[in-house]
C-alpha cells in the first residue's frame, strides 16, 4: 500500500533507520492526524525513515506499507563506521 503525499514539501535527513519509542504508533496515508491509519508499529521496533514533511517522518515498516508518523516518536539511529587499518612491519 503506498499513497502519494502531493505537492507537500519533503526534506532529506541525515538518518535512515528510526526506532519506536511510543507504545503503540500509527502510521497514517499522509501527514496528519486527520489521514488514515494503514498500519501500526510498537515500542522498541526498527523503521526506515525516508524523508520528513514537516513535523512527520515518511517510513516504511517491515510489512512494506508506506506512510507518515509524527516525528516525536521516533529516535534517529546513526550508524557510524569506522575502519582501523594497521600496517604490518
Amino acid at each position: 500500500f503506498s499513497t502519494s503525499f502531493g505537492m507537500q514539501h519533503y526534506y532529506k535527513l541525515d538518518f535512515s533507520t528510526g526506532l519506536v519509542t511510543a507504545t503503540t504508533l500509527n502510521v497514517r496515508s499522509g501527514p496528519s492526524t486527520k489521514y488514515p491509519i494503514v498500519a501500526t508499529v510498537k515500542k522498541n521496533e526498527y523503521i526506515r525513515v525516508l524523508a520528513g514533511i514537516g513535523e512527520w517522518y515518511v517510513v516504511q515498516t517491515d510489512a512494506d506499507y508506506i506512510g507518515a508518523v509524527s516525528k516525536k516518536y521516533i529516535k534517529a539511529i546513526i550508524i557510524v563506521f569506522f575502519v582501523i587499518c594497521c600496517r604490518v612491519h
